[in-house]
């Protein structure tokens, strides 16, 4: 009897193709170490309820942190949720605080507006409005300045620390110039020339400044109304100037029958 050949095995898995398909076929392992990450995220996207269907492999998974040990799944959205909802919490209580600061400013400037219509001087108006700004809106300095005033118009010895009569010749920086031109109230940091002139001696220790164009509701300004913080973010170009426009347009029509009359 012919002894036939040995049997041989020979494992070519790895070179299996089918007909049809050029590549070389690849196992379970290799198909799952090349998955896309995007199809991953693509999927549980469009199966929201994946994770409900197989809770246990919540607490089975792992996340690695780059400062600290790794966490489950569940613990990592636990503590995401809290640090989301701390900052909607922060942020509840800023949108708390301000509406109740408005709501102060609103009365301090009701305040204001009733106790200037009830005086006719001037030198009583300036008073008022000099006391109002240290005492209810925490000016560190404040100043008036009518700009183009009539060459009659005086102000009495002891306002005259806070009420500045400039006539047409005299010299006026151009940023506040233009401020005025606008109408618009200007807040944040301006030029030393325009501190210098505002706030005078003061002017070296104003890190922040809100000036007011005096708007007397005849096409015409009366001037600026200039208040100073030692606080550089007391006043900055990003806050809302609705209350400061208002309290502007307030004295301006104040101002106007007393510029008129000079």
């Amino acid at each position: 009897m012919a002894r036939g050949r040995p049997f041989r095995y020979h494992d070519r898995t790895r070179n299996i193709r089918l007909r049809g398909f050029s590549g070389i076929m690849s196992t379970p392992c290799d198909q799952t170490q090349h998955l896309d990450e995007q199809v991953v995220a693509d999927y549980l996207k469009r199966h929201p309820d994946f994770f409900t269907r197989h809770g246990a492999l919540l607490a089975e998974l792992e996340l690695s942190h780059e400062t600290g040990p790794a966490t489950s799944l569940i613990e990592r959205q636990v503590s995401v949720l809290r640090h989301h909802n701390r900052q909607y919490r922060e942020r509840l209580q800023e949108l708390v605080r301000i509406a109740h600061d408005n709501d102060h400013l609103i009365e301090r400037l009701q305040q204001l507006t009733l106790a200037l219509l009830d005086t006719s001087e001037l030198a009583r108006l300036a008073e008022l409005l000099e006391q109002s700004l240290a005492a209810d809106f925490n000016a560190d300095t404040s100043a008036l300045h009518l700009l183009d005033a009539p060459q009659a118009l005086a102000v009495e010895e002891a306002m005259r620390d806070f009420v500045h009569i400039h006539h047409e010749d005299s010299a006026i920086p151009a940023e506040a110039r233009k401020i005025v031109a606008r109408r618009k109230p200007a807040c944040g940091r301006f030029e030393q020339e325009t501190l210098d002139f505002l706030f005078g001696t003061e002017a070296e220790t104003i890190t922040s400044a809100a000036l007011l164009p005096l708007d007397m509701g005849n096409g015409e300004a009366a001037g600026l109304l200039a208040i100073g913080s030692r606080d550089p973010r007391r006043f900055h170009a990003e806050m809302g100037t609705a209350y400061l426009r208002h309290m502007g347009e307030l004295i301006g029509r104040r101002l106007r029958p007393h510029l008129a009359r000079a």
